[in-house]
């Protein structure tokens, strides 16, 4: 049975919506602490540039570059993205942690992935599921919830498919507002994210429990993260485990 192990692969590494009070920044910088441990030191930075479509007038048409360090300075995770009409065309992440190559490509109505062992250079893995209205990955995922702004404001919860490449398929999650609030100077509200299956909810609750989201009221930008990541942290004994974490952006 697939299981949405690492759902989040690059949620976190958000583009933005380039209408209203949204603008394409130069860059963006989040900063990755353990849960509940942000006065402490910061284990992994994150930066993401974010580069408009050459001669593309019409919105959502953008490509993204992130990388995330570790405290060494070292590469652990790397992500390409190409979004066209604010859908995902291309999806390309390397897990340097698990020496892993993970792509996401949509075309022909389809979504198709593919799982590249790079330290063993094995045969990539490879899947393919129906292209959805509702798909989404993480560089989409800030331009997804501000599309449902008003819905989710009002209570209503809001359905996707969220692409999970490790797992080569698509799952069921729900957004929906959890409060409203303040973090850090910013008026904002948490948007919950959570698996639409029982199953997935109980097998979740495992690795930390649901996604969180905060979002300035004004920009409609995330502010800060908590929840399961992409990336990996040792044990004692230098045994990789899931790693869910906060992410503080600039």
């Amino acid at each position: 049975m697939k299981f949405l192990w690492g759902v989040v692969i690059s949620i976190g590494l958000f583009a933005v919506k380039d209408s209203g009070a949204f603008e394409y920044p130069a860059s963006r910088t989040g900063y990755i602490f353990p849960l509940g441990e942000t006065q402490g030191p910061v284990l992994f930075t994150l930066k993401t540039e974010y580069q408009p479509k050459a001669g593309a007038h019409a919105l959502g048409q953008f490509q993204t570059h992130s990388i995330i360090t570790d405290q060494k300075a070292e590469k652990v995770l790397t992500e390409d993205a190409d979004v066209s009409d604010g859908q995902i065309v291309s999806q390309r992440v390397i897990q340097y942690q698990l020496d892993h190559e993970y792509t996401v490509t949509v075309t022909n109505g389809k979504v198709k992935f593919t799982d590249q062992d790079i330290a063993h250079q094995k045969t990539a893995k490879r899947d393919e599921v129906d292209w959805t209205a509702d798909f989404v990955t993480g560089p989409i995922t800030e331009w997804f919830i501000d599309a449902h702004w008003d819905e989710l404001m009002r209570g209503d919860t809001v359905h996707c498919r969220f692409g999970v490449l490790e797992s080569l398929d698509t799952y069921g999650f729900n957004f929906s507002l959890k409060k409203k609030g303040t973090f850090k100077g910013h008026e904002i509200a948490t948007i919950a994210m959570r698996p639409r299956s029982l199953f997935n909810s109980m097998m979740f609750s495992l690795m930390g429990g649901e996604m969180q989201l905060d979002l300035d009221l004004k920009t409609h930008r995330v502010v800060h993260y908590l929840g399961l990541t992409p990336l990996q942290r040792a044990d004692s004994k230098g045994k990789l485990h899931h790693f869910s974490a906060e992410i503080i952006y600039e």
